[in-house]
């Protein structure tokens, strides 16, 4: 087919106004239409079913394609709920056959302080209701009344009614109520480079600067993490001494560990080795379990924020041994989202992330009926968690679309900072529009996962693509932020990546992230006037390490654009490198410990020779940070009591290894070495030292003080199993393991052992011990019973040891 293009201006407007208003007609048309449905089983999923929670059975998911076309997918027996009294909700779960799922109580992590333990319900419920009980003679007209016209097509019968619950009591009875939504993945093909051999990670594009050396040809990409790791160190972060790090939550699935939570092949990238960690599907403290739409997603999010750098594995998280993760496995359903912020919040964590995202079509579903309380319960939970001073990142998604046309959660909610992403040019990839804040880049590094173990070089980590991996970048050069200061609202960590933001060649990024401009932001430091602008005038330069020199040099015979040679020279090493060309950068060795001189002369290709202004720097072997984690400053133990030791160092040189952490006691002398240790010690005063020590022998030291009281003969006693926090149900029979030990008897027998529950009373004795636990009087009462299981221990001399654990009884509906 030809087409004719009218050349006449006048034509062309009127062409283009009857489109317009053609376009505008059809729009207009859906609102006009009456509200018609169908029921077409054809119509799939893009996942069948999500995981049961609590252990329960899977959860069928359904779709519906409204009149414009687009497919949003939802739980079909699910519904989030935000009653506005105790009547209203039972009266709904009566009507409805409903069974609470989540009352809204955050899940509390045992290994940490909770900002407020006695946190009450967020307000939002998630249930699950009967949908035969909901009937479809009022469907179109509920609908109608909302707003809603055109036909509706769901993928089944139950899934209609589901349709006809929410519309009748959201727009009759105005309650505040949606479906509980799926989220997605945004992952696109990985497509590994095989290149092999040693990885720098300090040679990626994605961590370096516009100028420098290490990227020669790069694309003008000035983003710099590199260099804001080196700004963290010479800030001293971490602080000398105990110093707690921010902790970054993946609100996600598909994470490399265990039913135990300890990553799966020693995993290495995680900091500390067993993450913290919750699973919101099965409400317990391991986020095992598999991603439906993307294996490892979960994990090669996390990598791109917190994987450990220098240590040779996988590859650098921009937050890298500052940022401390902790996994929470969701199953990506709106409900669950707005929960696992919260929960993060709850537990500490200083940001969120989130590389999930999804909505809902106003011309296709409940969303189109205001108020649009699908949003709310996200809306709700990202104020909560700004309020908290939390950060909550979340992805723009990666269908190509601009967001001022598109719904997308959590990404367009406030308080929330929206990431797109870009490739090597500094070009958008996926979705823009006025609710993305910040660009970061898109296939990169992450880490190594299952599939991959034994694969070298780039062909073991790369890459993760989408704005997935986008927004862990950000994510983890905020943790940076939040090191140098903990009291940054969200509002303000905005504001500095957009003020530091790099411009970009594409009219769809207004700005992409620069990590060291963003943290230098947070707490500025006044660079020196000087020629040579890499490094700066008076820093300190890590030992070990190649120099990285840059010099500014223009030549007026060229306008201004210099070529030739630059050489770069130390008053005590000699020359250190060169360059010819346009380039003005190298790198290379400065063996010597100590203060440097560094001068540097340009030769143009003429034979003119000018020479810069001397700089001084100071080439230094970092003392490394001691940090002690348990126990407490101050605790008090008796004497043959084991004592557990928990520690890390840090040193931005390199890695210190366990057997780098030496514990010593004022008293006892040697302790042991590692990260966790457990050893008596004798009755007194002790000051408890951990010090970590580099390969070249600096060392950095943190001190606690222990008091150890009499106690001779005093016998140990500890709980195998079940763990601290677990779960059952009533009436069924738990397993209790334990043991004895005292220092003269060695391990104590059965009749020595004695199990209590400080709600059912003495349960029995022995090392092994299958008793049931009392639970809530009505069944699927959402509240559960806490029993606290104390494991009491005698001698023959009578002396005694108690050991405790917590554990909860409840219907799991």
């Amino acid at each position: 087919m030809n087409f004719i293009v009218p050349s006449n201006p006048r034509t062309i407007w009127i062409i283009l106004s009857f489109l317009i208003l053609a376009s505008c007609a059809h729009l207009h048309g859906i609102h006009r239409e009456p509200y018609r449905y169908l029921v077409d089983p054809s119509i799939v999923p893009s996942q069948s079913e999500l995981p049961g929670l609590n252990g329960g059975p899977p959860r069928k998911v359904a779709v519906l394609v409204g009149p414009t076309g687009r497919k949003d997918e939802f739980v079909v027996n699910e519904v989030i709920y935000r009653p506005r009294n105790p009547q209203e909700l039972q009266s709904f779960l009566t009507a409805y056959g409903g069974t609470v799922l989540r009352d809204g109580k955050p899940f509390l992590l045992p290994e940490v302080a909770a900002r407020n333990p006695e946190q009450p319900s967020s307000g939002w419920y998630l249930i699950r209701i009967d949908p035969q009980r909901s009937g479809l003679n009022d469907l179109a007209t509920s609908m109608e009344r909302g707003g809603s016209r055109g036909l509706h097509v769901f993928s089944s019968e139950d899934a209609a009614r589901l349709g006809a619950l929410l519309a009748r009591e959201k727009v009759r009875n105005g309650l505040t109520i949606s479906p509980n939504i799926l989220l997605h993945h945004h992952r696109v093909e990985e497509h590994p480079d095989g290149a092999g051999g040693f990885l720098d990670a300090e040679r990626w594009w994605w961590m370096t600067e516009d100028d420098d050396p290490n990227m020669p040809g790069d694309q003008g990409l000035s983003i710099g993490v590199i260099h804001a790791w080196r700004y963290l160190s010479y800030k001293e972060v971490p602080s000398p001494g105990v110093w707690t790090p921010p902790i970054v939550a993946i609100v996600d699935s598909g994470f490399d560990v265990d039913a135990a939570g300890r990553p799966i092949n020693a995993q290495p990238d995680f900091f500390p080795s067993r993450p913290l960690q919750m699973d919101l599907i099965d409400f317990d403290g391991s986020a095992d379990g598999p991603s439906p739409s993307a294996p490892w997603h979960g994990q090669e999010v996390a990598a791109v924020a917190t994987a450990l750098h220098a240590n040779r594995f996988g590859g650098a998280g921009t937050g890298s041994q500052i940022a401390w993760p902790m996994l929470i496995r969701i199953d990506a359903t709106a409900y669950m989202m707005a929960d696992a912020i919260r929960s993060a919040t709850i537990n500490g964590a200083q940001v969120v992330n989130i590389s999930i995202s999804g909505g809902c079509d106003v011309w296709d579903w409940i969303c189109g009926i205001p108020p649009n309380d699908i949003y709310a319960a996200m809306e709700s939970a990202a104020l909560f968690a700004a309020s908290s001073g939390t950060i909550v990142v979340a992805n723009s998604g990666n269908e190509g679309v601009s967001l001022d046309d598109d719904d997308r959660i959590p990404c367009e909610t406030s308080t929330v900072i929206c990431v797109g992403g870009i490739n090597r040019e500094g070009y958008n990839l996926f979705n823009y529009g006025s609710p993305v804040d910040i660009w970061a880049p898109s296939g990169i590094a992450s880490t190594v996962i299952p599939g991959r173990v034994g694969l070298q070089g780039m062909d073991a980590i790369c890459c993760f693509h989408g704005t997935s991996a986008a927004t862990p970048f950000v994510s983890g050069v905020v943790a940076l932020m939040k090191a140098l200061d903990p009291s940054l609202p969200w509002f303000r960590v905005e504001e500095y990546l957009k003020e530091t933001a790099n411009p970009s060649p594409d009219p769809k990024v207004r700005g992409y992230i620069d990590a060291f401009r963003a943290v230098e932001r947070v707490r500025r430091n006044m660079p020196p006037s000087i020629t040579i602008d890499i490094p700066r005038d008076g820093i300190t330069i890590p030992y070990n390490r190649n120099i990285y020199l840059h010099a500014k040099v223009v030549d007026p015979e060229r306008n201004n654009d210099f070529f030739g040679t630059v050489v770069f020279t130390s008053d005590r090493d000699g020359e250190l490198c060169r360059t010819t060309g346009y380039v003005t950068s190298c790198e290379g060795p400065i063996p010597s410990l100590g203060p440097h001189i560094i001068s540097a002369t340009a030769d143009d290709q003429y034979g003119g020779i000018t020479a810069a202004a001397p700089i001084a720097v100071t080439v230094i072997n970092q003392v490394p940070v001691a940090s002690i984690i348990l126990p407490n400053d101050g605790a008090t133990f008796f004497a043959d009591q084991m004592i557990n030791f928990r520690g890390y160092g840090f040193d931005w040189d390199e890695l210190i290894p366990p057997a780098n952490l030496i514990w010593t006691s004022s008293l006892n002398g040697t302790l042991g070495s590692g990260q966790e240790i457990q050893t008596p010690l004798n009755i007194g005063t002790h000051a408890i030292t951990l010090t970590a020590t580099d390969s070249s022998g600096q060392s950095g030291q943190a001190s606690i003080l222990l008091t150890v009281q009499a106690a001779a003969g005093h016998p140990t006693a500890r709980i195998l199993a079940p763990a601290t926090g677990t779960m059952f149900g009533p009436g069924m029979d738990i397993t209790f393991q334990g043991e004895g030990t005292d220092p003269q008897e060695g391990p104590l027998p059965d009749s020595a052992l004695l199990w209590y529950s400080d709600v059912d009373g003495f349960l029995g004795m022995g090392r092994t011990l299958t008793k049931a636990l009392s639970g809530p009087a009505v069944p699927c009462n959402p509240e559960t019973v806490p029993h606290t299981i104390t494991l009491k221990v005698r001698d023959r001399d009578g002396n005694e040891a108690t050991h405790f654990i917590q554990v909860w009884v409840g219907y799991i509906c």
